[in-house]
């Protein structure tokens, strides 16, 4: 019936979908509801004049900024001129120290440019063979200022024929004086130049000894590793048959005292039994004593009843004709000494019983106590045990582990020493084919440097040919010469000590067969510095190699 009037008052709510009961609904008049209208619209109004006016007010210090930040007449904007004016200044300057720079650094280029031409140039020039050619040159000269001179003496001589001959004598002399002289250079050069290339094959077998005696070094060593790895074997099975001499013993000990410990459980288990019996005749005989005590007590008890009971039966004869409260009071001290009596006697009893039952209880709980005793001993015992099991397994598994280790760094040491030697093998198959190509290279830029000079030397020699000099000095210094084959043996490397076969006793040819090391490392420098400069492309040499 509730529900029925509840659902009498739900009506739809245009809302939402929930019903909307009537009875909680407020109304409210025409005015009122105007009122409230009013008042809520005035309230939206102020909201939105006041945020309309913090937006002007906004507006106004935005424009007022943006007005005043181009102004130069206040500090601020003062301030702002003046650093963009620092700021526009300091970027030209730095522009033109930057092109200055620029300038300045290709000047410094080109002048490093050309001072290493230059001096790549006259380094060039410092080489033996365009020395010799130069010398060869100023021989030509020489010799053309000679022939010069031969013709003013033959004229000369067809007045003074007496003054030219002693002349011709003294000049004959000084001639062979001189030709006497350069050939003992000469001899000496070529004495110097053997004793170089007997020095060079004496290194070059030095360098043959000393890798002989570093591989007989490395064969020692590694025979040497050999014999200590055989050392160490023999001692890891020595330490192992010595690991296994103590196992046994330590197990020999174990049954050794396992067995002990079965006979002292025995002894201890006898002993027990003898105590167990002491303590069962010591428990029979207090029984039986206190047997004994209960009878005799039981025995005076009966005495003293007896006693009594005489006692009574002559107080009651003498008290017979005595007053009645007397006899009352006569039977009652009796049945009140009876009773003390028997309390007593009571007493007693419950005693001597409490005693032998703590007696029992005693030796109950002292055999439980002896039975708890050896328990713990022998958990004690087993836990013992099994803790020296537990460190033999531990050290067992140590052991194992150390020689597993062992093995391995062996193993490992072994592959590195593999490893080490296929890399040294492949580094040694590297450095030669480095080596062959190296030794290529330098027989190209020879062979460069050689058309280079060639190609100059041609030039002069066509130069000299125009101007009517003698350029036999120009052709033996551009002459090339065959090797002794004394140098190194190995490809594309040019002997330290060189003849020619044609004219052995020409000294100016002899003065260029004589080459120093230092000459060679130098020339070699040249040679590259050429090379990379780029200055003997396309230039070919030809080399005679030992």
């Amino acid at each position: 019936m509730k529900n029925i009037d509840r659902k009498e008052f739900l009506f739809e709510n245009p809302v939402n979908d929930i019903p909307m009961d009537v009875r909680r609904v407020k109304l409210i008049s025409q005015s009122e509801w105007k009122r409230l209208k009013n008042q809520l619209d005035s309230n939206l109004g102020e909201t939105a004049r006041i945020e309309a006016k913090k937006l002007e007010i906004e507006k106004i210090k935005t424009q007022s900024r943006e007005m005043v930040k181009k102004w130069t007449n206040t500090l601020l904007g003062s301030r702002g001129k003046k650093f963009e004016d620092r700021f526009n200044r300091l970027t030209e300057e730095e522009k033109s120290r930057m092109a200055i720079d620029r300038k300045e650094e290709k000047f410094q280029v080109e002048q490093k440019k050309k001072a290493v031409d230059k001096a790549k140039q006259q380094l060039y020039y410092e080489t033996d063979r365009v020395r010799s050619l130069h010398s060869g040159l100023n021989l030509t000269e020489t010799l053309k200022e000679r022939d010069m001179q031969l013709r003013f003496k033959h004229f000369k001589n067809k007045s003074e024929v007496n003054k030219g001959k002693i002349y011709l004598e003294t000049m004959r002399k000084s001639i062979e004086g001189a030709i006497k002289k350069e050939l003992d250079e000469a001899e000496r050069r070529h004495e110097k130049n053997l004793l170089n290339a007997q020095e060079l094959i004496a290194q070059i077998k030095e360098h043959d000894e000393q890798k002989k005696r570093r591989k007989e070094q490395i064969l020692a060593e590694g025979e040497a590793l050999r014999k200590n790895a055989i050392i160490d074997l023999l001692e890891h099975e020595k330490l192992d048959q010595f690991y296994r001499d103590q196992m046994r013993k330590l197990a020999k000990e174990f049954q050794d005292q396992i067995n002990g410990h079965i006979q002292m459980k025995e002894i201890e288990k006898l002993c027990d039994e003898e105590i167990e019996e002491q303590c069962r005749l010591f428990a029979a005989a207090k029984i039986k004593l206190t047997k004994m005590r209960i009878m005799k007590e039981r025995d005076m008890f009966q005495q003293k009843e007896a006693e009594l009971q005489k006692i009574q039966e002559y107080l009651s004869e003498q008290l017979k004709n005595a007053q009645t409260n007397e006899e009352a009071r006569l039977n009652k001290a009796t049945t009140e000494k009876e009773e003390k009596y028997q309390r007593d006697t009571k007493e007693k009893y419950d005693k001597q019983l409490k005693i032998i039952q703590e007696i029992n209880e005693y030796r109950v709980d002292e055999i439980e106590r002896r039975r708890k005793r050896l328990e713990d001993e022998k958990q004690i015992e087993l836990s013992e045990i099994r803790g020296r099991i537990a460190a033999e397994l531990a050290l067992t598994e140590y052991e194992n582990a150390c020689k597993t280790k062992k093995l391995e760094e062996r193993k490992q040491l072994s592959r590195q020493l593999l490893q080490e030697s296929m890399v040294k093998r492949v580094l040694a198959k590297k450095e030669r084919k480095a080596e062959i190509e190296a030794i290529t290279n330098e027989n190209k830029l020879i062979q460069m440097e050689e058309n280079f000079f060639q190609d100059y030397a041609t030039r002069v020699i066509n130069h000299c040919k125009a101007n009517g000099r003698n350029v036999y000095p120009l052709e033996k210094a551009t002459h090339t010469r065959s090797m002794t084959g004394l140098g190194t043996g190995l490809p594309g490397k040019p002997s330290l000590v060189t003849i020619n076969m044609n004219h052995p006793t020409d000294d100016q040819h002899n003065s260029d067969q004589s080459t120093s090391t230092n000459d060679q490392c130098y020339n070699k420098e040249m040679r590259n510095n050429a090379m990379l400069n780029g200055n003997l492309t396309n230039k070919k040499i030809i080399l005679t190699s030992v």
